[in-house]
């Protein structure tokens, strides 16, 4: 269960909005396909949310000397996304490279479900 603080619920009600929207709109803006597709063309990327993501993600708020802990899985589908960079390096539709994308992170997602 999603413990929402007390500081965000009070900022929810004067909007009349429930927190859960909030945070389901939140995670619909999070695209790794097209942050990869815009990284991959020099496009800027203007989806801030997902910068805001990144930056959790890479470590925002850790330790220099702390190291992420990637299992094997996760390692894997890193070192297959580097591979996938360098593959999609001759494709200039960003609207392509975010199908390439979109196709390997779906596979990654299914097998994380699959195995829950």
């Amino acid at each position: 269960m999603l413990k929402f603080s007390k500081n965000f619920i009070v900022l929810c009600e004067p909007h009349n909005c429930y927190p859960a929207e909030y945070l389901e709109y939140f995670m619909d803006q999070i695209s790794v396909a097209e942050m990869e597709a815009k990284i991959g063309l020099e496009v800027l990327n203007d989806n801030f949310t997902m910068a805001f993501f990144m930056k959790i993600a890479l470590g925002f708020g850790l330790a220099n000397d702390e190291i992420p802990d990637f299992n094997e899985e996760d390692m894997i589908f890193l070192i297959e996304m580097d591979e996938l960079r360098a593959r999609c390096h001759h494709i200039a539709s960003q609207e392509e490279r975010i199908a390439v994308f979109r196709s390997f992170c779906q596979k990654r997602y299914d097998q994380i479900a699959n195995r829950n």
